[in-house]
Parts: structure tokens; C-alpha cells; sequence
């Protein structure tokens, strides 16, 4: 799945080549997209293995395997802790905030890897089993772990 309004700086072009990728080496995979309707996309061509889910206040997390962030830039990116707590693993780029994060479930994968290293990456999320779940206590927690680590103030 892919979530992301801002559906360039988020990196929706770049999740759809990762996935390409992917297929062409036989996977079956598809893609579902939270956020842009097709109005939005400007012209951009989306395969029929991705459906557009249009905007949702609630994403149902729970019900993907894994959330693909390769984001250009991501000041934090609160889709990545709603994920994983969800018990959605997350491959995101190392251009994102979150990429602080520290958990089995949650792969920092460099902006400059080769989308077949993006795929690579995924496949090896997916594979994950027995994995203990993430929690964040509280937004006001998340916040100050985020200064804490990132600003250190």
C-alpha cells in the first residue's frame, strides 16, 4: 500500500517502479493507493494491478502487509508509526523523519538504491514472521521522542 495526498514528494512514481520491478520477475503483487483520486495524478499512468482508494480519515493498515514510503523528502511522516502499530511493515526512504525508528518491522532503504534493491527490501519485509508488535504510548510520547533524538533539545 501506498498513503501520501502529496503524492510526488511522497514518492507514488517511485513505489510504482519498485512494484513494476517486482512483477516483472514474476511476483504478484499489487498496489492500493490512500490519499490522490485520479484527478490528481496529473497524466501519470497507473498499471491495472493499482487501485486509487481516494482519501480515507481512517487507513485500514491492518489490512496490508507492507506500506511503501520512498519518499523524496518526509519531515516525519506519521503514516509510518500508524502502520506499524497497526502491525503493517514499513520499507520507507532514508529521506524520512521516521526513518528514525528502530524496529524489525520498519526498513530504511537509501533513496539511491536500485529499484530491484527497493523490491529486495520488500520481499525480505514481507517474509518477516514471529515479530514482537511496535507501540507508541501517546503523540505527545512520539513528539518528544522525535525532539529528543532528532533536534535534541
Amino acid at each position: 500500500m501506498f498513503v501520501g495526498k502529496e503524492w510526488k514528494r511522497k514518492g507514488l512514481g517511485r513505489a510504482l517502479a519498485v512494484l513494476a520491478a517486482l512483477r516483472s520477475r514474476g511476483v504478484a503483487i499489487t498496489l492500493d493507493v490512500f490519499g490522490p483520486v485520479s484527478e490528481e495524478l496529473g497524466g501519470l499512468h497507473l498499471p491495472d494491478w493499482v487501485s486509487l482508494r481516494g482519501w480515507s480519515a481512517s487507513v485500514p493498515y491492518a489490512s496490508y502487509d507492507v506500506l511503501i514510503h520512498p519518499a523524496v523528502q518526509e519531515p516525519f511522516g506519521m503514516v509510518i508509526p500508524e502502520a506499524l502499530v497497526s502491525g503493517c511493515r514499513v520499507l520507507m526512504s532514508d529521506n524520512v523523519g521516521a526513518a528514525s525508528i528502530s524496529h524489525e518491522c520498519a526498513k530504511v532503504q537509501p533513496l539511491a538504491c536500485s529499484d530491484e534493491e527497493w523490491g529486495q527490501a520488500l520481499m525480505a519485509l514481507v517474509s518477516l514472521t514471529d515479530v514482537l508488535p511496535f507501540k507508541f504510548q501517546t503523540w505527545k510520547e512520539v513528539a518528544e521522542r522525535y525532539l529528543d533524538e532528532v533536534y535534541r533539545v
